[in-house]
């Protein structure tokens, strides 16, 4: 995989080329799995049956990309 990214150097942008291997790929994934169980583990504990139902709706709906992403809204000022 590619990535790409942008530095500033003595005041001059340079772009870097970074690349990281399936195998390191896979692992940030495991870990990162690893830490979404134990969330949920620690989030199930707490939970009735019914927010655990809505939880997993409310997750599936987003895997489906039904969800609506949340966007901070900027105060606007009015202009006289």
């Amino acid at each position: 995989m590619l990535l790409s990214a942008t530095v500033t150097v003595q005041g001059r942008r340079k772009v870097l080329l970074l690349t990281m291997s399936r195998l390191v790929l896979e692992k940030e994934l495991s870990q990162i799995r690893q830490r979404l169980e134990a969330i949920e583990e620690a989030l199930g504990k707490e939970m009735t049956a019914e927010d655990k139902a809505a939880l997993s709706e409310a997750l599936n709906e987003h895997g489906e990309g039904k969800s609506i992403p949340f966007k901070r809204v900027r105060a606007r000022t009015r202009k006289r």
